[in-house]
């Protein structure tokens, strides 16, 4: 893999290079080493006796042009690929987040249709408890009207005791 992204198989030469001189030269390595080059060539064309490019420095000059010409295009070609290779991740970036999107949508309509299943299975549970209380007070009112007629007739067997009425209570 490149520092670009794309495998170094699929590159050709002339992307290499320039993947490797844009690295190169876009670091502070390649800034002090070219400093120190400019100052060594500035100082030995002032000390010299017969200096090879004599003030203003008109070589060195032609020189820097030379590079800065093949410098820009060659880093704008790396910059190129790279350019290319972000537009390629934030296409991805975006399908990802579509689906994720879309994901959390069916999470959330999960979740309500849930809830919802949920607020209806209460509203059952709720309707189910208060029927069985209703009929459960019916009973115990029925329960309650029996006991009322047995305690009276127990009462009214007990006041005068014939020997039908305990055959009938018993019986």
């Amino acid at each position: 893999m490149t520092s670009n992204g794309s495998n170094r198989n699929d590159l050709g030469l002339g992307e290499r290079a320039s993947d490797f001189l844009a690295k190169q030269i876009g670091g502070w390595r390649f800034i002090l080493i070219q400093s120190g080059i400019l100052l060594l060539w500035i100082v030995l064309n002032v000390i010299l006796y017969d200096p090879y490019d004599p003030y203003p420095f008109i070589l060195l000059n032609l020189a820097l042009s030379f590079q800065a010409a093949f410098a820009g295009p060659i880093i704008m070609m790396a910059h190129n690929r790279q350019a290319v290779k972000d537009r390629r991740m934030a296409r991805k970036d975006l399908e990802l987040s579509v689906e994720a999107k879309e994901d959390l949508s069916a999470i959330a309509r999960g979740l309500k249709d849930a809830g919802e299943n949920f607020t209806r299975m209460q509203e059952q549970q709720m309707e189910f408890q208060r029927q069985q209380h209703e009929d459960n007070m019916r009973a115990m009112d029925q329960l309650s009207r029996i006991s009322g007629s047995l305690s009276q007739r127990c009462d009214d067997i007990l006041r005068d005791p014939s020997e039908d009425d305990y055959d009938e209570f018993v019986g």
